[in-house]
């Protein structure tokens, strides 16, 4: 990391004590260039549809901006700092699924099952399929807005999302 930032070791141990506190600004750092999406994202729009697109659009967006995302997540469990920071990163993302699902006033396990399906990994292996990000996010919504109505596997047992709505 020195040699990148062009200083020696020494002003970096000086600037980080610890690796803590390097992992920590690097995590810092890496938020604001990414920039996750908020749940301010869904001012103003109360459809249940356009809520449900709108959050698999930003969520699938921002894995395109935090492509490293996987391989910090899967290395979490080396170092106490990575895990923490992972955990704050999948709890945002909880917040934000509720946030977007909000007027729908989902239960604990339709918030699950929104969060398993809207992960990165699911992203990715679409990714790799060859689909763009955009079909991706399109056709997940999809799922889950059909899901949400009930058509797919049972009902989430959700009302608020007509036919209409989609």
């Amino acid at each position: 990391m020195a040699a990148r930032a062009t200083v020696g070791v020494g002003s970096v141990y000086n600037h980080f004590p610890t690796s803590d506190a390097l992992l920590r600004a690097c995590a810092a750092e890496v938020t604001l260039i990414t920039q996750p999406p908020q749940a301010s994202t869904f001012e103003g729009i109360e459809a249940p549809a356009e809520r449900v697109r709108l959050l698999v659009r930003e969520l699938f967006a921002y894995y395109d901006r935090y492509h490293w995302f996987e391989l910090i997540r899967c290395d979490r469990h080396k170092l106490p700092v990575v895990a923490q920071a992972v955990q704050r990163r999948e709890q945002a993302r909880r917040e934000l699924i509720r946030e977007a699902l909000r007027p729908l006033e989902p239960d604990e396990p339709t918030v699950t099952i929104v969060f398993a399906l809207t992960d990165f990994a699911v992203h990715g292996a679409l990714i790799a399929d060859g689909i763009s990000t955009a079909g991706a996010a399109d056709q997940v919504a999809a799922v889950l807005l059909a899901w949400l109505r009930g058509g797919i596997g049972g009902s989430a047992s959700l009302t608020g999302i007509s036919g209409g709505d989609y």
